[in-house]
């Protein structure tokens, strides 16, 4: 099949690209699909992190998560997301977000929960 660009006007269309050309060989690794992580991937893995870490029950400042977070990346060779998506993650997979008033600011903390089971009450 072969195929004209309508960009140019028809006094200068350039050659005809035949689109069934044999595929260029290159030395580049083929890409991999499906191993992208989400970032809840990436949030689970951060929290499961911190919990071999033993940070079980502590409050973090998110930027120090955020220093902790690339480091993980660094050593697990992920690239890293944007930490506001890691951070809004952060909370479906068990963290609480809370802000904390310091000097006329509010700073964004985290804090892990437990492994214990949370009781409810019911009406």
């Amino acid at each position: 099949m072969r195929l004209w660009p309508r960009s140019a006007p028809d006094e200068r269309r350039s050659a005809p690209v035949d689109i069934e050309a044999e595929p260029v060989q290159t030395d580049a690794a083929p890409l991999l699909f499906g191993c992208v992580r989400t970032p809840k991937e990436h949030a689970a893995a951060l929290l499961e992190h911190l919990r071999r870490g033993g940070a079980e029950g502590r409050t973090f400042y998110a930027g120090h998560l955020e220093e902790i977070y690339q480091q993980m990346c660094a050593e697990l060779g992920w690239d890293r997301r944007s930490w506001l998506v890691i951070g809004r993650e952060l909370r479906v997979v068990g963290l609480r977000k809370a802000k904390v008033p310091l000097g006329g600011s509010r700073l964004t903390v985290y804090t892990i929960a437990t492994d214990e089971p949370r009781l409810t009450v019911v009406k």
